[in-house]
């Protein structure tokens, strides 16, 4: 991320909001967490695989502005499926879900617990209520009092300043390690 100077206040209030986000999730208030999501959300999460490093600066550049959703001349990176590809309706629908009590890996609920840390903050070149925020962060989760996984990476997520406050407009998940459980049924 090209790094620009934003005041301090804005990097405290973002990630104070990184943090409540957090806390949402690990409580199991997603409906409270779906109203802190921009409608026009964009969530992604690419397969996780041991890919070569970029092999030049522009190789470098075409994949940091993917993570950020901004297409350019680039080649494109090597193919990859997409663990998660959502919008708000299909959050909805994953939420809604939960709601029922038919998501099986979610009976019970897993315990989760969301650390968000190294929060950087820069100005969307293009809007001035949008602002690239990268994180880093691990989950960690126990299913059925028994199964225990951990999850480690990092997100660059377009955070919009709207007159309700931030909502989460986008957010690129890439996962440190290439082994995921069985299922994937939390948001990160």
């Amino acid at each position: 991320m090209n790094l620009v100077t934003i005041d301090a206040e804005v990097t405290a209030d973002l990630q104070a909001f990184l943090f409540e986000e957090a806390q949402l999730l690990d409580d199991h208030l997603f409906d409270a967490w779906l109203g802190i999501l921009d409608p026009n959300i964009r969530y992604v999460m690419p397969s996780t695989g041991v890919l070569p490093p970029p092999a030049t600066p522009q190789d470098r550049a075409a994949r940091d502005a993917a993570r950020w959703g901004v297409r350019t001349g680039e080649a494109e990176a090597p193919l990859r499926f997409w663990v998660f590809d959502e919008d708000y309706n299909s959050l909805n629908m994953r939420v809604r879900r939960l709601d029922t009590g038919m998501a099986h890996a979610e009976l019970p609920e897993s315990i989760t617990n969301h650390l968000v840390s190294n929060v950087t903050a820069a100005p969307d070149p293009d809007d001035e209520d949008l602002y690239r925020v990268r994180s880093t962060f691990l989950v960690h989760q126990v299913r059925h009092e028994r199964n225990e996984s951990t999850f480690v990476g990092s997100r660059w997520d377009q955070i919009r300043r709207t007159p309700q406050g931030f909502r989460l407009l986008r957010r690129h998940i890439e996962l440190g390690h290439p082994v995921l459980p069985r299922t994937v049924s939390i948001f990160f």
